[in-house]
Formats: C-alpha cells, sequence, structure tokens
C-alpha cells in the first residue's frame, strides 16, 4: 500500500509540473474560445487601421512622458487623439 501511494505522488508531482508550466495560449485544446476572441481583435484592430487615420492631438505632450505613479502604462497628461476617416474605393 505504501508503494501505491509513493508512486501516485510522484505521478501527481509530475502532472503538477506540467500543468504549471503549460502557457495559457500553448494549450489550444483547452482553451479554443481564447483563439477566436484573440482573432476577433486582431480583425477589428485590421480594420480600424485599414479604414481610419490615427494621429495624436496638440493636447497630447510631445514627447510623450509616461506616468510612473500609474498602476498601467499610462501617458502623463493622457493621449489625446484625432481619428479622421480615410476615403479608400
Amino acid at each position: 500500500m505504501e508503494l501505491i501511494r509513493k508512486t501516485l505522488h510522484a505521478n501527481l508531482e509530475l502532472l503538477r509540473a506540467v500543468v504549471v508550466s503549460m502557457s495559457f495560449i500553448g494549450s489550444s485544446f483547452l482553451f479554443p474560445g481564447l483563439r477566436f476572441g484573440l482573432l476577433q481583435t486582431k480583425m477589428a484592430l485590421a480594420s480600424l487601421v485599414h479604414l481610419y487615420k490615427f494621429r495624436p492631438c496638440p493636447q497630447t505632450l510631445d514627447p510623450m512622458v509616461f506616468d510612473t505613479k500609474s498602476f498601467f502604462l499610462a501617458a502623463k497628461g493622457g493621449m489625446y487623439l484625432q481619428i479622421t476617416r480615410v476615403n479608400r474605393t
């Protein structure tokens, strides 16, 4: 009985090491919705870049300075954009 318990414990440790080292994106069979979500986001960004032109407004600081007190990466004073539609036929 003790041998079975030790073998089971060793197998569980090995399984835990494999699962922990498996990346979230690398295991496509576990998270199929993730790939569809990433594809949808990429298609939306490609559509926006194709149809619109993005430029910084005069309100945006030049050169851009990052806010060091922000938890996320953010521009100090904000980042304002001018968005104009590009006529493509």
